[in-house]
């Protein structure tokens, strides 16, 4: 038993280690969403719909991060500032010939990111306003979508697993209904707990696959 109990304890603490020092490493994310093909029995992975990749400085420290178009065409680029402290200031979005259409400005609050305004590049009007909740983990709980007046126009409330990992995301329509829900089942994890592959569900039936990979610098 006390050898079973160090053979764990030894266990967790490696894993801890590997976490922190990735953690604070720079790396590249690269998450990939693919639409499903076959019935819900004989589902597989379908064609591209999403992609994206974030340069990060460490972790939750974004500095930039690419869009493409479905076929896999680079599509347009979002670059983060900081402030002296390290908190993020901000953040403005090129399209893929460097042309400004639209600035960020953040708002952070005990070190977490609770609100963006979203500023036309040539205008400098207020496009939309995001407002986010964490939970004690830090995890970003909830997303509110508002307009340049400040009225809600969608919510996105998020679930989570003890390793950071998103779980479920319902969308409510600016009544405050909720649209959809969509479950994640986790199918493949990184060596620190990090999903990798990921299927997601709506009223039991399968609705994408997205994959996510790490290169550390």
């Amino acid at each position: 038993m006390i050898h079973k109990l160090l053979t764990l304890c030894l266990g967790i603490l490696f894993i801890t280690a590997c976490t922190s020092e990735k953690s604070s490493k720079a790396y590249v994310e690269t998450i990939e969403i693919y639409g499903i093909k076959g019935d819900k029995d004989k589902a597989e992975k379908g064609s591209m719909i999403y992609k994206e990749m974030t340069s990060y400085l460490g972790k939750d420290r974004p500095e930039w991060r690419k869009f493409f178009e479905k076929n896999g065409d680079y599509k347009a680029i979002e670059r983060y500032s900081y402030r002296n402290d390290g908190l993020p200031s901000g953040s403005a979005y090129f399209d893929k010939d460097e042309n400004l259409l639209s600035n960020y400005v953040f708002t952070n609050e005990e070190g977490k990111q609770v609100r963006n305004v979203g500023l036309d590049g040539n205008t400098n009007e207020v496009l939309r306003i995001e407002e986010f909740s964490h939970d004690e983990a830090g995890n970003r709980v909830q997303k509110l979508i508002k307009d340049a007046s400040s009225n809600i126009v969608r919510t996105y409330r998020f679930g989570f697993d003890d390793y950071g990992n998103e779980t479920s995301m319902t969308v409510a329509n600016s009544d405050g209904k909720a649209g959809f829900t969509e479950t994640y089942t986790i199918t493949q994890k990184n060596d620190i707990g990090l999903w990798t592959e990921a299927w997601g569900w709506r009223n039991n039936s399968p609705t994408s696959i997205k994959v996510r990979t790490f290169e550390y610098k």
